[in-house]
């Protein structure tokens, strides 16, 4: 039935105050306190209210989401492309979203420039990037893969990323430039690049042995190997070989216990010391020497007090013990005519030209033999003495001429030995008044004093 004019008049005034939202079907936009939809009884639209004291006009916009009959100029909301709408009711909100059929998880919405369309995400195990090619002018869609070498900026030139070039690549490898990239190259290889030699192939090596020696700034050359015995030293700011001195920590060694001792090899690699023995009168020497089947060098006495064998026929002799200088011999019955000649000389410094001894003038007679002795053994170098004869008429002038043709013929004591004698001479003639010269022509190793002895025999 219809409803009474004075009861449609109280409930318009209601609605008017208290924005009753009241419809034929129950429901309406809601545009705000003093904005709600009014109709009658009747689901008619009469007016909108903006404030307390006015109405707004049915004709003017208004957004609702869906049709009004009363309403002659709304905007229905409407979902578009990848839009979603949610009405949550009346008193409620309507929900605005992004929404694609078929969404999940990882996708990606770009526009295909006529609709928005999803790119589903990678589900695969392989990690992949987004990829686009264009034409120059317009994009194209995305779309999912892998990088390629065709992707990165490769080569060798600036802002170029650098690859490597080579298939046997290997750890601990030296890195070369090529046309594309890099390559390992190995130690070998590197030496044959450059044009390199090795230590072991380069050509300043001739024998075994040969030092690789600084000789500059950035500049080496070669030191020939060394003969045996020698070490390197410096000389004049420069390695060289040289041989080796003695000092160094040999003079602190605990092997000496007093003065005098000596260290005497008993080996190989070994050695052992020999305490000085002192003589026991003052008149007696000891000197270091070996005897025969003996392998090292010990004290032994030089002289001792037994008095020398009587002049009698000639024999070698087989004591070790020397006499004394001024010993004097027991003469029996003179059987030999025989003159020996016998002097002291010191054997340093070695000459040619100065006499160590000059004999006095002799009378006419033949050399028959000359002998050399030293309380001393010989070392490694024999000492040699040369004897010329000058004649007495140049006794004033150094003309004297050797006896011996070369002086490999010479009187000549070597190593180990305390005596030596000779009876070969080249001229042997000596004239009344004529003096025998002597000369030390090589100094023998340790030696400092040698008796010489020269034996005539008068015609």
């Amino acid at each position: 039935m219809d409803t009474p004019a004075s009861l449609k008049a109280a409930l318009t005034e209601i609605r008017r105050r208290f924005d009753l939202h009241i419809t034929e079907k129950g429901y309406g936009a809601h545009l705000g306190r003093h904005a709600a939809e009014h109709k009658d009884v009747a689901g008619t639209l009469d007016r909108i209210p903006t404030g307390v004291g006015g109405s707004a006009p049915t004709g003017a916009s208004y957004v609702t989401i869906s049709a009004e009959a009363g309403l002659t100029s709304e905007r229905r909301v409407a979902a578009g492309n990848a839009i979603g709408l949610t009405d949550g009711g009346a008193n409620s909100t309507l929900t605005i979203a992004l929404n694609i059929a078929g969404q999940v998880i990882g996708d990606i919405i770009y526009h295909t420039g006529a609709a928005w369309a999803r790119l589903a995400g990678n589900t695969t195990v392989t990690k992949k990037f987004l990829t686009q090619t264009g034409d120059g002018a317009a994009s194209a869609a995305p779309a999912w893969g892998t990088i390629v070498a065709a992707d990165l900026p490769v080569g060798i030139a600036d802002d170029k990323i650098v690859q490597i070039d080579s298939a046997d690549v290997a750890d601990n490898e030296y890195a070369k430039f090529t046309a594309n990239g890099i390559e390992g190259r190995s130690y070998a290889e590197v030496i044959s690049d450059l044009g390199l030699k090795t230590v072991a192939t380069d050509t300043i090596w001739a024998a075994a042995g040969d030092l690789a020696v600084g000789t500059g700034n950035d500049t080496a050359g070669v030191l020939t190997k060394g003969t045996d015995g020698k070490v390197l030293t410096m000389v004049a700011g420069a390695v060289a070989w040289a041989a080796a001195a003695g000092g160094g920590a040999m003079a602190t060694d605990p092997l000496w216990d007093a003065a005098g001792d000596l260290a005497v090899g008993t080996g190989a690699d070994a050695g052992a010391k020999l305490t000085l023995t002192v003589p026991g009168a003052a008149n007696l020497m000891n000197v270091l020497g070996v005897v025969n089947a003996e392998s090292t060098p010990t004290w032994k006495v030089l002289f001792d007090g037994t008095a020398p064998e009587a002049v009698g026929t000639a024999a070698a002799g087989t004591g070790v013990v020397a006499a004394h200088r001024n010993h004097v011999h027991a003469h029996g019955t003179p059987t030999s005519h025989d003159r020996r000649i016998t002097c002291a000389v010191y054997l340093t410094p070695v000459s040619d030209t100065v006499p160590k001894w000059i004999s006095p003038p002799l009378p006419l007679s033949t050399i028959i033999s000359a002998e050399i002795k030293s309380y001393t053994a010989c070392g490694a170098t024999a000492q040699v003495i040369d004897i010329h004869k000058q004649t007495a008429a140049n006794k004033d002038t150094n003309t004297a001429a050797t006896i011996w043709s070369t002086h490999a013929n010479c009187l000549s004591l070597t190593n180990t030995h305390y005596q030596a004698e000779t009876t070969t001479f080249d001229v042997t003639a000596i004239a009344e008044g004529d003096r025998l010269y002597v000369f030390s022509h090589v100094l023998g190793t340790g030696l400092t004093v040698a008796y010489i002895t020269v034996t005539i025999r008068p015609t």
